[in-house]
């Protein structure tokens, strides 16, 4: 048998044939190991021992590695999870000392199945042997081992901690595991086993219809395997003795960055004990399951006590960071929830046998027990260990449903309208005919406040099918700031830390580099979106977030649907057509008859006079209170709580009188003048929060007048009568319409006490003062949810002192992610209101810096003079270096070259003059000034102060240990590279590589990848240019990147276009042009016309070179020193100048004009200038007509200074 014939034997014909094509393109070969190794996976897998040989004297030795067929829709996502692992990590060796790296792939194959190569584990088949063999204190010390490394060394102290409630965290830990052909329906509350009487089905407490629970969790969440059992922990043994320190995991398809630490012991546990107690009398299985529960000597003393120990250890978090950071507590709590979620998904595995499985399901329900806070209500299901025989079916028949309070989120209609909407089933049809299907990205969901806007879009979600979406919510106006980043973050889902932008880097670039290379199909839902728009008119307020809801209309991508839901239609300042182009759903208010049916509802039995009212008063109702559910609810609150003197008839014969613009505020004053002591202090103080709080919160504004206890039931009551709403993770909050009226009307009268509407603000600030996280334990932008929140409490009570000093605390934390947006409003909101000059001057240096983010630089000129005039009156330094700093980079942003340069010297000049005074010294404006001043010279074609400035800026950065370093050396290299200087070029390179590994940033190690493609152009190792600018493209990629993918493109297209391929080459420039922006990379623009006019597609090139003239010349009017405007303004003429004389002449004087002023000369550039003109000169009709240009771009160039 040959040795493809035993390839496809073991890999099947397709998968061998197609990944021996693929290698060979890289000059490899694969064939059969010696060993002949043969497994099969989990998931229906092929799995084989290969050797790769390189067709390369310079790299003759073979390697081997294990080749993995995986089934359709499986090995895609199982290499890019693979990728991601070897990427994340706290401690950067992790992954090199417990990862197994991959050796090559993916590689398609014809009938979708994906090859992927990953190195053997270990580097041996014969030494490693999986965890399910350890026996004894070996495999004690193996769960140990991992443990330790998993908490300590992958996640280490980049963990976050997101608060969620007990039904999300267990959806979270199954993730779709079970639904829908588990044991038990969700809708069953309560079973009974002989063993453990009634007890609560776990797989119900997923729903908010279950059982009810415990409030909301702070989750630990880091870095998991996702599927760490037995065999997936590989241990190297050694003459007998078992390796723990040296184990590897495998099978990284479920990895996630950012789900519950808990997960990975979890499952590590439940398999090792659902394995033992299948060979267990009933004795020793109920004593396994009590230690499980709650680990006790005498329990484990009827156990073996090396099991015992496997229990204590991962239960145990040893010494994680997290411990250090006082959150052994949240380890606690959330451990048993990973546990449960562990234990269902077991009793799924036929590989542990029915014991196996029915022990499982009794340890879930158990410790389902635990987490509920209520009895058993109904007929339980009764159960046997009969239910996991084979044959028997998968799906228990529903006992009766167990009835519970619902949760609300702000916005959502209210309880009686959630179940079956009334006269809204052909608005539910359209929604979810336009989440499915193809059409408009952008959906709008319209209505009044109160109609059920966010319900009906809750309930179609909740009735999508298995392939729904992977869907996102957000309240605009419980979040700090929705904005363009927080769709990417949605869209990347985490693939980023915090979705960080690099520098450089277009935000909508970056959208359409998450879009692009999305794999699945996402929901991004928004309540309340009128929180999006301007103050009194209906246009989106973020710049930013409107091109980018353009973006997502236009795009021929389907994969992403945004979801509005407003109470305004929304429209677009900058005159986009996404707001005529999207789908609208619009909510009214009730007819009369669902009016009527909805007060029965809400009054059964008539018992309140509401639902018994005749036919002429309810439709006279109906139309005061415009149909609308929520108004509805205050109606009946009126009636059936409130001290109020109405009755039913009285009410509606007052409402009848009124216009019915006045009901709703008539019936919000009558309700609450009216509440019962205790609901109205509670209601006044929740107000004072002007954001979701948990009842102790409130409580704390009240504890010279109310228990907690007292709190907490009159919070309860107020959302039963729909006053309040409920959040799913247990907070209060009170429905915006109500809250403006609250916020309008302070609320002195209704305290009954000393205590004005001014100490509660004051107190609540306090408050959630106490409430915020140290700076070091704020992980991501949701953390800063209470300091917001205080943070619009004392601009409401007019302390913008205080404001500001938080203000820029919160503002020091989102520099980390380059989110300081976020505050772009609260300081527009208090730039004159400001006391403090100081504070003043720094305000307008910062609202200078976000103007000239969002490309506002009129408004940045404007606010950088404010700064500066203040500045001028302190005549405080350092202040005056960050503002010159900061206006520099706006100048060289918008090609004012002249004065960027201007700006950034004189800030380095206020720099050097300080260095000895430690107090004046600031590494990151010094390092960021020689940097700058090296760009501009560098723009001018001054290569030699260019290089020494950067050389001092990279100096700087080594000193400081910053990972500005990488890119620094990168831009060197480059710039080595143009003036031919490839030995210097290369070293820098390898400074850059050197400088990228002492940061756990994998961005910077795709960074040097690229940079290394760049270098390989220059000799022509085009084969391997493009090997390497592929590997930087695939990172790039999966960390969303534009400024990488657009360079890596640009360099895979020079390499095809130098091996004649024209069609690659199209397909790689057309990619990349995506990420530019108007002005910038001039070389994507011309390789884009060029690639037109060697395809024959004339008119086309046309316009690509008009266009490339244009941008030139834009270029150039605002610096008339920019070499390379001038150079690709040449360019662009050449192509008139192949029938034109004119343009001929004019397009030679250009590159001379630039040629002279480069210095020194730049043969690495002018080779490559050349080349393009060459190529375009074989587009002509008399070949050497651009032979002059040519001249012009080289001539002399090796021997000018």
């Amino acid at each position: 048998m040959s040795g493809v014939d035993r390839l496809a034997e073991a890999l099947g014909n397709g998968p061998a044939a197609a990944v021996v094509r693929a290698l060979k393109l890289v000059n490899q070969r694969i064939q059969i190991d010696v060993s002949e190794w043969k497994a099969q996976g989990y998931t229906g897998a092929r799995l084989a021992a290969v050797e790769i040989s390189l067709d390369r004297a310079e790299h003759p030795r073979p390697r081997r590695c294990i080749a993995k067929v995986c089934p359709p829709g499986v090995g895609r996502p199982e290499s890019e999870h693979h990728q991601e692992a070897l990427e994340r990590s706290w401690n950067a060796d992790f992954a090199e000392r417990h990862l197994v790296q991959l050796a090559f792939g993916p590689v398609e194959c014809p009938d979708g199945e994906i090859v992927i190569g990953q190195q053997i584990a270990g580097g041996s088949l014969s030494l490693m042997q999986t965890l399910a063999k350890l026996t004894g204190t070996d495999r004690v010390d193996a769960c140990r081992t991992v443990r330790a490394a998993l908490l300590e060394d992958w996640t280490g102290r980049d963990y976050s901690t997101p608060r969620l409630a007990l039904p999300s965290m267990l959806q979270s830990e199954l993730r779709g595991g079970l639904l829908p052909d588990w044991l038990l329906a969700p809708t069953i509350g309560w079973i009974e086993t002989a063993e453990d009487g009634v007890l609560p089905n776990p797989l119900a407490l997923t729903s908010a219809a279950g059982p009810s629970t415990k409030g909301p969790l702070a989750c630990l969440a880091g870095r998991t395997h996702g599927d760490l059992h037995v065999d997936n922990i590989l241990v190297p043994t050694i003459d007998g003795i078992p390796r723990p320190a040296a184990f590897r995991l495998i099978d990284l398809a479920t990895f996630d960055n950012a789900a519950p630490i808990t997960r990975d012991p979890a499952t590590l546990l439940v398999s090792i004990l659902a394995t033992e107690a299948r060979t267990m009398g009933a004795a020793q299985q109920n004593a396994l399951l009590e230690y499980v529960l709650r680990p006790r000597p005498t329990v484990g003393r009827q156990l073996p006590a090396d099991l015992t120990d496997v229990v204590d250890t991962l239960r145990d978090p040893g010494d994680a960071p997290f411990i250090h950071a006082g959150y052994q507590e949240m380890w606690a709590e959330q451990l048993p929830v990973s546990l449960l979620a562990s234990a269902l998904l077991h009793t799924t595995y036929r590989s542990i046998g029915p014991p196996g499985r029915w022990w499982c399901l009794r340890l879930a329900a158990r410790l389902a027990h635990t987490m509920v806070t209520q009895q058993p209500e109904g007929a339980p299901q009764r159960l046997t260990p009969a239910v996991f025989e084979d044959g028997k079916p998968l799906v228990v028949t529903p006992a009766d449903r167990i009835p519970s309070p619902q949760q609300r989120l702000p916005g959502d209609a209210s309880p009686a309208s959630t179940g079956e909407f009334l006269n809204q089933k052909r608005p539910q049809a359209a929604l979810r005919a336009a989440i499915l299907g193809p059409g408009p990205n952008v959906i709008v969901v319209h209505g009044p406040a109160g109609v059920g806007k966010s319900a009906l879009v809750r309930k179609v979600h909740r009735e999508l099918p298995q392939t729904r979406p992977q869907t996102y919510r957000h309240n605009a106006a419980a979040a700090p700031q929705l904005d363009l980043k927080t769709l990417i973050d949605d869209i990347e889902a985490g693939v980023v830390p915090a979705g960080r932008l690099r520098r450089g880097e277009s935000s909508l670039a970056r959208l359409a580099s998450a879009v692009e290379t999305l794999d699945q199909r996402v929901a991004i839902i928004i309540d309340q979106a009128e929180r999006l728009l301007r103050d009194g008119r209906p246009e989106v307020r973020d710049t930013d977030l409107d091109e980018a809801l353009e973006f997502l209309s236009t795009t021929p991508h389907d994969s992403v649907k945004v979801i509005l839901v407003t109470r305004v239609e929304p429209a677009s300042a900058d005159g986009n057509t996404w707001p005529d182009t999207a789908r609208r759903i619009n909510i009214e208010g009730l007819e009369s008859k669902e009016f009527s049916t909805y007060l029965a509802r809400l009054d059964p039995g008539g018992r309140l006079g509401l639902a018994i009212l005749e036919a002429p008063t309810l439709t006279m109702l109906c139309g005061k209170l415009q149909g609308n559910p929520r108004h509805a609810d205050m109606l009946h609150a009126v009636v059936a709580w409130s001290d109020s003197e109405f009755e039913a008839d009285t009410l509606a014969a007052r409402i009848s009188a009124l216009p019915a613009r006045q009901v709703p505020q008539f019936l919000a004053d009558e309700l609450i003048d009216n509440l019962p002591n205790a609901s109205r202090r509670a209601l006044v103080a929740l107000a004072a929060y002007g954001t979701p709080v948990d009842a102790a919160a409130v409580a704390t504004l009240l504890r010279t007048e109310l228990s907690e206890r007292r709190v907490r039931a009159a919070l309860g009551r107020l959302v039963n009568r729909h006053v309040v709403d409920q959040t799913p993770d247990g907070r209060y909050c009170i429905p915006a319409a109500n809250l403006r009226r609250m916020l309008e009307a302070p609320a002195d009268s209704r305290l009954d006490g000393a205590t004005t509407w001014q100490d509660l603000l004051h107190d609540a600030a306090e408050e959630l003062s106490r409430r915020r996280k140290r700076n070091a334990d704020v992980h991501d932008v949701d953390d800063l949810q209470p300091h917001f929140a205080e943070l619009d409490i004392l601009l409401r009570a007019e302390l913008y002192g205080a404001a500001y000093e938080l203000m820029e605390f919160i503002d020091e934390v989102l520099q980390r992610w380059d989110c300081e947006l976020l505050l772009l409003d609260r300081r527009e909101e208090i730039k004159e209101l400001l006391d403090d000059p100081f504070d003043k001057m720094s305000n307008y240096n910062a609202l200078g810096h976000l103007y000239a983010i969002r490309g506002r630089f009129d408004a940045a000129n404007n606010a950088f003079a404010k700064a500066l005039d203040y500045e001028t009156s302190l005549e405080d330094l350092p202040s005056r270096r960050k503002i010159l700093t900061n206006m520099a980079a706006m100048h060289w942003e918008h090609n004012e070259t002249e004065r960027a340069a201007d700006l950034y010297g004189e800030a380095l000049s206020m720099a050097e003059q300080h260095t000895d005074t430690e107090q004046h010294t600031d590494i990151e404006d010094r390092m960021g000034a020689l940097e700058g001043l090296a760009d501009c010279h560098r723009r001018w074609g001054e290569y030699a102060a260019a290089m020494q400035l950067a050389r001092m800026a990279l100096l700087s950065a080594q000193h400081a240990s910053a990972s500005r370093a990488v890119n620094i050396a990168l831009k060197l290299g480059r710039w080595h590279a143009e003036l031919g200087e490839m030995g210097n070029a290369a070293r820098l390179v390898g400074v850059a590589e050197l400088e990228a590994a002492e940061h756990a940033d994998p961005a910077l190690r795709t960074a040097c990848l690229d940079g290394r493609a760049d270098l390989l152009l220059h000799p022509d190792r085009c084969r391997e240019a493009l090997d390497t600018a592929a590997m930087a493209l695939a990172a790039a990629r999966r960390q969303h990147s534009p400024v990488i993918q657009l360079q890596a493109q640009t360099t895979l297209c020079v390499a095809h276009l130098r091996l004649g391929e024209l069609d690659e080459a199209g397909d790689a420039i057309e990619r990349a042009d995506r990420y530019r922006r108007a002005g910038r990379s001039l070389v994507v623009l011309a390789l884009r016309a060029l690639v037109a006019a060697l395809r024959g597609h004339t008119a086309e090139a046309n316009r690509r070179f008009e266009q490339l003239r244009r941008e030139a010349q834009e270029r150039r009017r605002r610096d008339p020193r920019d070499v390379g405007a001038r150079q690709f303004e040449g360019y662009a003429l050449s192509w008139r100048g192949l029938t034109d004389d004119r343009a001929l002449q004019d397009a030679t004087a250009a590159f001379r004009s630039a040629r002279d002023q480069t210095a020194p000369a730049a043969p690495g550039i002018a080779n490559r200038l050349a080349e393009l003109v060459g190529h375009l000169d074989e587009c002509g009709r008399r070949p050497g007509r651009l032979q002059p240009v040519i001249n012009a771009i080289i001539h002399d160039q090796a021997g000018r200074p």
